[in-house]
């Protein structure tokens, strides 16, 4: 019988997300452990961070350390002090896009694959682009600090996509000016308003048509044809071996693509997990394996990539772990087996 959810589950959020909050409370000097234990949060996550917290559960937890340290910019110390998000094929898809508009908009159709909190829209006026950002949901407490961090994120994400020292040409906040804002100002280089009517980061409409340093067509589509076969099969209803094999795709790569991960995503626990995929004669490992090397032979007979981009692309440690990883599976190496396939 598929698998069928008894409820609407509360959104997630990759706890990549908390990234920054042991240097933020540095910084600070302050402590986290008893705000860390009041949240059911393993201080772990904030080293090495793998699978997903409750979205309301980061929210809370980042509000409540900016109250009771007096602190009004955590969130944004947060953000400024973590890399930017791993978003996997989404991320890869925005990189071979072929202008910096076109990898933003690829971000947001699939946006929902890296957060299940928070929804974006662009919109272009007057040569102003505006890439706004929302939470789906309201909670009984503030959320301004998650919103905080949310735009350095996004931000992050955007000048690393770039390639260069990419800069917006304003930053607007919907909650009140907080005591740091010249700080705030200085980080993203422009003009940030506070009290607006949206969250968003705006530039100018000609920043939509700078071309992609890592524009690639032929990637692109293998890339999309990936994340459109997620998009639309995983729906809950649908068997849990499919659902689990469509996420190891979407998420090659990540810290977040292991069977706890992946449960944490499904909201089952990892033993549920683990009895349905041996009911199909098969573990997390296995199917790991089994979509890796799918892909593998997809990107060898269909494009050129590099072995080493294509063993990063899998979520390997270097080449050579792939090519060994690949022969044991197929009996020849991966170069070995592209010249074949082209044959």
């Amino acid at each position: 019988m598929p698998y069928t959810a008894a409820h609407q589950h509360p959104p997630l959020v990759s706890s990549e997300t908390l990234l920054g909050s042991l240097e933020a409370a540095r910084e600070l000097n302050i402590n986290l452990d008893s705000i860390l234990l009041e949240h059911s949060i393993d201080p772990a996550l904030l080293h090495s961070p793998s699978g997903y917290l409750r979205h309301s559960q980061a929210t809370r937890f980042l509000q409540l350390v900016a109250e009771r340290f007096n602190c009004d910019h955590f969130g944004f110390l947060v953000g400024m002090h973590q890399p930017p998000l791993q978003l996997g094929a989404v991320g890869r898809a925005m990189r071979m896009s072929p202008t910096f508009g076109v990898a933003i908009e690829t971000g947001l159709h699939y946006s929902h694959s890296f957060t299940e909190g928070t929804k974006y829209d662009l919109t272009v006026t007057q040569g102003m682009a505006r890439l706004a950002r929302w939470h789906r949901r309201s909670y009984p407490f503030g959320s301004t600090q998650m919103r905080m961090l949310g735009i350095v994120q996004t931000f992050k994400i955007l000048n690393h996509l770039s390639g260069t020292e990419w800069r917006p040409s304003l930053i607007t906040y919907t909650f009140s000016e907080p005591g740091n804002s010249k700080q705030i100002s200085n980080y993203f280089s422009c003009p940030v308003l506070f009290d607006q009517e949206i969250d968003s980061l705006c530039f100018p409409e000609r920043d939509l048509s700078r071309p992609m340093a890592e524009s690639n067509s032929d990637l692109l589509k293998l890339v999309e044809q990936q994340l459109d076969l997620y998009l639309s099969k995983t729906r809950p209803e649908r068997e849990i071996f499919e659902r689990v094999r469509l996420y190891i795709r979407a998420h090659l790569g990540m810290q977040r693509c292991t069977m706890e991960g992946c449960a944490m995503f499904l909201h089952l626990s990892s033993r549920t997990l683990q009895r349905e995929l041996e009911r199909h004669g098969t573990s997390f490992r296995q199917l790991l394996l089994h979509v890796r090397m799918e892909i593998a032979r997809q990107y060898l007979s269909d494009s050129s990539i590099k072995l080493a981009a294509l063993a990063a692309l899998l979520g390997y440690r270097n080449q050579s772990a792939f090519s060994r990883s690949f022969r044991l599976e197929h009996g020849v190496s991966p170069k070995q087996w592209r010249v074949t396939a082209k044959l």
